[in-house]
């Protein structure tokens, strides 16, 4: 769409793609056909997208038959699975580590800063981690 003439080409366009996607468009198909009679650009580039949405139907796609639920609530409840708690808390320890490298190279009036302001972001990550956005994978 780009290089167009006016904004109504930028309209005509978008309406002939939306009519080509079973859509309905602010534009009839009426006035795309008068427009393209009068606009080579407008007309190369809805037959440039017509090209495309016939090669995209002509591709022959596999359908998905499957339920794929039942393999993905299986992983969900695994026992052996690593808890999520320790892999926050890992990631935790890692990045209070990385801070307090960080910290050490800064300058001597300010470095405590940083760690102190870590600190208090681990403190309320550990007084606060309970997850209020708990999912219930099963209805009851």
């Amino acid at each position: 769409m780009s290089n167009m003439n006016t904004p109504q080409c930028d309209a005509i366009v978008l309406s002939a793609m939306a009519w080509m996607d079973g859509e309905t468009a602010p534009i009839d198909r009426d006035e795309i056909d008068a427009h393209i009679l009068t606009c080579r650009q407008c007309a190369s580039e809805i037959a440039a997208l017509r090209s495309l949405m016939e090669r995209l139907t002509a591709v022959n796609r596999a359908a998905v038959t499957a339920d794929v639920w039942p393999a993905i609530e299986a992983q969900l409840d695994r026992p052996d699975a690593i808890p999520a708690g320790l892999v926050l808390t890992a990631g935790s320890v890692c990045l209070l580590a990385w801070r307090a490298l960080e910290a050490a190279t800064m300058d001597p009036l300010t470095w405590w800063t940083r760690p102190v302001a870590v600190g208090v972001a681990a403190l309320l990550f550990l007084c606060l981690r309970a997850n209020p956005f708990r999912i219930e994978p099963r209805l009851v």
